[in-house]
């Protein structure tokens, strides 16, 4: 049966829907993921770095202290200068990774900003006051040898174990999203695309057996059910084909009612259908296997093809036909022979490799003896005419 509706092809457009969703989804949810790792991994790889130079910065401020301290006064205003170019960039670092930190550590903050104010308390003193002994130099390496470096190492510490952390907890969600994603796959196969090719397979097959249908009406005369003459011409010539590559017998029958114009004028035409379906019973109940075959070749006429039959056994099917016909008593007062419906019927062998392209032409013209002969007779074309 063909489907009454689309809803099948609704459902399966909408589970496939579902699934791209689902896929691209997770492809998007992935990449964020990494994209975040990615960004996450820069931004703290930046702080170590910036914390790095802070430690870096805060050894340079010490030494220069001490050169300040060991250095001629000449040479002093140099020192100074540098040392204020190094608190100037610690301090740029310092307003970086207060911006991109949650927080400063409280004691690294007052290390810092003590170390700032001793570094430039130096700076401002007068260059004959400088000297080894100067109590902020001290202050500044006491400072840069003990809580300051601590608080700083201690800082790029808690960096690395914050990266390592937000890493392992990023592998842990990719991870699971890869398992979720084999999951979510082993689901659609399962949910989504395994009764999808269930579906398809049905939907091809109601396809294939409507097809099946159509084929068998376009190939059924509409009134009495049996082959119509367009059917007959194409298998005719395939068994035509057949016999003659098997070497067999091919016989064919020809079969008119008799008077039936005057069956018909007599009872109308209503009743004339119902009398050419039942003659197309009685012949169908003649058949005798599959490959036989019994169509509407016109009007009042029917065709029998009977493969692998010659025309002695096809003549011996034809009067029992015509007897069965003649016994079943349709009142026919309009015929000229008979109170009954009667038939003639012509028989031919259609005699393979020798006059194939004749076809019908010679169970025609045994019909036409046969009504010529008085009608409600069979007639066989003797096959000794079909060697001249």
């Amino acid at each position: 049966m063909i489907p009454q509706d689309n809803f099948p092809i609704k459902l399966l457009k909408q589970k496939y829907l579902l699934a791209l969703i689902i896929i691209i989804s997770t492809i998007c949810i992935s990449f964020a993921i990494k994209s975040y790792q990615i960004n996450m991994s820069s931004h703290y790889a930046l702080l170590i770095n910036m914390s790095g130079k802070q430690r870096m910065l805060s050894q340079k401020v010490a030494i220069l202290a001490q050169e300040l301290g060991y250095s001629n006064s000449d040479k002093k205003d140099s020192i100074k200068a540098d040392l204020k170019e190094t608190i100037a960039l610690m301090n740029s670092n310092h307003a970086f990774l207060t911006q991109y930190t949650i927080s400063i550590p409280y004691n690294l903050e007052q290390n810092l900003l003590s170390f700032y104010e001793t570094t430039n308390n130096l700076i401002d003193t007068p260059n004959t006051e400088i000297d080894i002994k100067n109590p902020q130099i001290n202050q500044i390496l006491l400072l840069t040898k003990g809580e300051l470096i601590q608080a700083l190492n201690l800082k790029v510490s808690d960096f690395q174990k914050e990266s390592e952390s937000k890493t392992k907890e990023l592998e842990i969600a990719e991870i699971i999203l890869l398992l979720a994603t084999l999951l979510v796959l082993g689901s659609e196969h399962y949910v989504i695309f395994r009764p999808l090719q269930k579906t398809l397979h049905q939907t091809h097959r109601e396809l294939e057996y409507a097809n099946q249908e159509l084929i068998l009406l376009s190939s059924l005369d509409g009134l009495t059910g049996v082959t119509n003459r367009r059917y007959l011409d194409n298998y005719l010539d395939k068994a035509i084909s057949t016999a003659t590559q098997t070497n067999t017998h091919l016989s064919a029958i020809m079969v008119d009612i008799d008077y039936f114009k005057a069956y018909n004028d007599t009872y109308g035409h209503l009743e004339g259908d119902n009398c050419l379906k039942k003659i197309a019973t009685i012949l169908k109940q003649n058949i005798r296997n599959e490959s036989e075959v019994v169509a509407r070749y016109g009007g009042e006429e029917f065709t029998i093809i009977l493969p692998k039959t010659n025309i002695h056994h096809a003549a011996i099917i034809a009067e029992r036909i015509r007897k069965e016909i003649e016994d079943s008593k349709i009142e026919h007062k309009g015929s000229l022979i008979s109170n009954h419906v009667t038939i003639s019927l012509g028989v031919a062998e259609l005699v393979p490799n020798r006059q194939p392209e004749l076809g019908l032409a010679l169970a025609d013209q045994a019909l036409y003896k046969a009504k010529q002969g008085g009608r409600n007779q069979v007639y066989c074309w003797p096959p000794e005419l079909l060697e001249q």
